[in-house]
């Protein structure tokens, strides 16, 4: 019986990259998918989101697809943010702040 993506997706959350056989995947499901660079889109070509296989296997319908993409693109501007703060805290030598500010980055990068 194969794994749902669900499962591959827990699976690959509560992984280290180490331990599983699809660097990329690991790499997406932590971090977003990789994104076209400005010369790229200038060009037309589309984020790797729209490639990706585990959605492209997922009979996700357009409109959810879409919904997806945008609440990815919302995240990482979220975790841009974040990492501004915590450059201000660490410049304050605010532990607490970092730590929270670290916990947040990991949240919005499990929601994505």
């Amino acid at each position: 019986m194969s794994a749902t993506l669900e499962q591959k997706r827990r699976h690959y959350l509560d992984s280290e990259m180490c331990e599983i056989s699809d660097d990329e995947c690991w790499r997406t499901i932590h971090y977003g998918p990789v994104w076209a660079d400005s010369h790229d889109e200038a060009e037309g070509s589309e984020s790797s989101l729209s490639n990706d296989t585990m959605l492209r296997c997922s009979n996700l319908s357009p409109e959810l697809r879409q919904m997806m993409m945008e609440t990815n693109e919302l995240l990482r501007s979220r975790v841009s943010r974040f990492d501004h703060d915590w450059e201000d805290a660490q410049a304050r030598g605010d532990q607490d702040a970092m730590e929270n500010i670290e916990n947040q980055i990991r949240e919005a990068h499990g929601l994505m």
